[in-house]
């Protein structure tokens, strides 16, 4: 089995995007990125915002690879008005393959926890260019992605 930590530091070493960590877990390198990680603050209203995506990849010991997906979004506020005092939340999770998925998150009067941006806040995320990073360096030591196979090739000899 080859050395996965020299893949991941070799990533890590490589990588200069805040938020974004490449790890190790048995045969599966991980690659997590907290693309938005932000402090909302308006008139009578504050919050926090919190999106994580994660591309994990399982090595198997024949040169291929399994992967799959997984998001997480989080917020939470609070509020102050001439009504009282609200506060509320929205939590999400995906997990799977996404296909040329590409997000924006957008906040005003914020600060990018990551960067330490303060101000209008615009964070933004194309997938496909994120995991192509780790799809490169996986090739370059002679693994590719293992096909994928239908529902009838999975149960029964075709």
């Amino acid at each position: 089995m080859m050395d996965l930590n020299a893949i991941v530091d070799q990533l890590n070493n490589a990588n200069d995007i805040p938020g974004l960590e490449y790890k190790l877990d048995d045969d599966n390198i991980i690659l997590d990125y907290t693309w938005v990680d932000r402090a909302d603050a308006g008139l009578g209203a504050i919050g926090d915002v919190k999106k994580n995506y994660k591309y994990i990849v399982k090595v198997e010991a024949d040169g291929t690879y399994t992967d799959k997906e997984k998001t997480k979004d989080a917020s939470n506020s609070l509020s102050f008005g001439a009504d009282g005092i609200s506060f509320g939340g929205d939590y999400s999770t995906f997990s799977g393959h996404t296909t040329h998925s590409k997000q924006v998150s957008i906040g005003a009067f914020s600060k990018d926890k990551n960067t330490g941006e303060v101000g209008l806040v615009v964070n933004h995320i194309d997938m496909d260019a994120v995991k192509s990073s780790l799809q490169e360096v996986l090739a370059s030591y002679g693994l590719h992605r293992a096909e994928k196979k239908g529902f009838f090739s999975k149960h029964f000899k075709v």
